[in-house]
């Protein structure tokens, strides 16, 4: 087998890049506060906005990572 470099990645980078939609961030909404972690989830989404459907766009990568932080 090859061994991985850039030279033979067939993908550039930016196609691993996904796009996080507000949906996106309401469903994690759910399943986090359905496992306990609402107030975290509350902290995280009021930093940013009153509610979910309220987050800017530029924001809604970091909303995003910080509450996959929060699935650890």
């Amino acid at each position: 087998a090859e061994a991985f470099n850039e030279e033979t990645a067939s993908e550039p980078v930016e196609e691993l890049v996904k796009v996080v939609t507000l949906a996106d961030i309401q469903k994690k909404v759910v399943e986090l506060s359905a496992a306990g972690k609402k107030a975290e989830v509350r902290d995280i989404i009021t930093k940013y906005a009153n509610r979910v459907s309220a987050i800017p766009a530029e924001h809604t990568a970091e909303v995003w990572n910080q509450l996959i932080g929060l699935e650890n």
